[in-house]
């Protein structure tokens, strides 16, 4: 075995470490910085809340009240950057990043109405549903970036009576107003989970606590509100976080139908202590 002297093996400890410590110094210099605002076509307002991100990188910010924005640590070279903000179309520019430079990258968006068509499903049943659900997802996160807000507002109602309610009545309550709702969220949990955020809004209905007709959908509400329970349990460990919301009765066009042929504006005073129907038009 050939043996170096003392000061010899110091000094190869020595270009090692350097060595070691001039790899990743010289990864970090070849970076740049990108700086742009983001307005809105002819008006020329400045546009805030505006995900903007480099392709192919984990580098990306969020415009701020005047529409500005900072992407810090860029890699050096040609870069394609995308502007995409809910409400209008997406935009994209290539620019070049310089090591240690920085680079302008200005966006004019134009507003535009949002395809819910392509975005919005009901959640009900079968397979064909469950990847149209998905299909849904993907298509939202591409266009307007990660789904960081679920509101599962998706509900109707069968049968108002239990001797009404048939086998085929009762699974149809359910799977859309319980199934339903566990299906979109089995949709956005694991990129919500994988960011540490998100949140969950399940809207449920005074039917999950008293007898105002209507059981299957109210046996489905009261599972909707205890399944919102146990998202915030499990869920609350990664920053996602799930609340239940009950209205009252609210005038709809499936309550107008109700009003038509039943006393059920006495009896919803009288169960639920309002005063009087909400119009979510006038209010």
């Amino acid at each position: 075995m050939r043996v170096f002297p003392i000061s010899v093996a110091r000094r190869f400890v020595r270009l090692v470490a350097v060595s070691l410590v001039a790899a990743p110094l010289s990864a970090l210099s070849a970076q740049g910085t990108i700086r742009g605002k983001v307005v809105e076509v002819g008006t020329e307002r400045p546009i805030a809340d505006v995900q903007v991100k480099v392709t192919g990188t984990t580098s990306g910010a969020v415009t701020n009240s005047q529409g500005d924005f900072v992407i810090a640590a860029v890699p050096a070279g040609q870069r394609e950057v995308v502007a995409r903000r809910l409400g209008y179309t997406k935009q994209s520019q290539s620019v070049t990043v310089s090591t240690g430079g920085d680079v302008r990258a200005n966006f004019t968006m134009t507003p535009a109405a949002s395809e819910l068509e392509a975005i919005v499903v009901s959640g009900t049943a079968g397979t064909a549903e469950k990847r149209q659900i998905g299909n849904a997802v993907t298509q939202a996160e591409a266009a307007f970036g990660p789904i960081g807000v679920l509101v599962n507002n998706a509900g109707g109602v069968t049968a108002p009576t239990l001797a009404s309610t048939d086998e085929a009545a009762w699974l149809a309550d359910l799977d859309l107003n319980l199934n339903g709702a566990w299906r979109c969220v089995r949709a956005v949990q694991d990129g919500m989970m994988a960011r540490r955020k998100g949140i969950i809004i399940n809207i449920s209905s005074a039917n999950a606590t008293g007898i105002y007709g209507y059981p299957a959908y109210s046996a489905a509400k009261a599972g909707l509100e205890h399944f919102t329970r146990f998202l915030a349990v499990e869920l609350g460990r990664y920053g996602v976080r799930a609340n239940a919301i009950a209205p009252g009765s609210v005038k709809t066009q499936a309550w107008n139908e109700r009003v038509a042929h039943e006393r059920v504006l006495e009896k919803a005073y009288a169960a639920m202590h309002q005063k009087a129907v909400k119009d979510p038009f006038k209010e």
